[in-house]
């Protein structure tokens, strides 16, 4: 029989944690795969509401404003370029 060394038990070790890490990577790999094949649920009912709700905004006015309302203390955001 053998005599098992510490460099044995580092060889060991060292193959334990590969198997392991390429465990965990297939694992990744494999869920990735299963879940771009399945469809997104709600997605497209999300994006169509959303673009009705930009469009009611653009037709109503709402949206047409870029800046804000100042208030009386505020001052332009060139005021120190006069």
């Amino acid at each position: 029989m053998t005599d098992f060394t510490a460099a044995d038990g580092l060889v060991v070790t060292m193959l334990g944690v590969m198997f392991l890490s390429f465990g965990v990577v297939a694992m990744l790999l494999l869920s990735i795969r299963r879940n771009l094949a399945r469809p997104e649920t709600g997605v497209e009912e999300l994006l169509a509401e959303v673009s009705a709700m930009e469009a009611s905004l653009t037709h109503s006015g709402v949206g047409n404003s870029l800046q804000p309302e100042r208030q009386a203390w505020e001052r332009d955001a060139d005021w120190w370029k006069n």
